[in-house]
């Protein structure tokens, strides 16, 4: 019992540590957004779901820079991921219907 209750608090460590920079990229790539370099906004988003594969917000700024880098296929998958998150999340299929 206490191996299996020390796994899980080592488990939920890691995934506390995964999420915190996941967060921290996703921030990164809004900044980078804001200062037009969509190309390293897209890859700060990309990190970002790499380590949270279920980050809705993140496939959704994603969406928004590969837009402005007319990469409106790319686009769509992005807002799609969205969708298939968050289905009450208006803004996905706006922006997937705007790509």
């Amino acid at each position: 019992m206490k191996k299996i209750f020390l796994t899980f608090i080592i488990l939920t460590m890691f995934a506390s540590c995964a999420l915190a920079t996941a967060l921290k990229d996703y921030e990164s790539g809004k900044k980078a957004f804001e200062s037009k370099d969509y190309a390293a906004a897209v890859e700060y988003y990309n990190s970002a779901i790499k380590k949270n594969a279920k980050y809705a917000d993140a496939y959704y700024s994603r969406g928004e820079a590969q837009m402005e880098l007319n990469l409106y296929d790319e686009a769509i998958a992005s807002f799609a991921k969205v969708i298939s998150l968050k289905p009450s999340f208006a803004d996905g299929y706006y922006g997937r219907g705007a790509a």
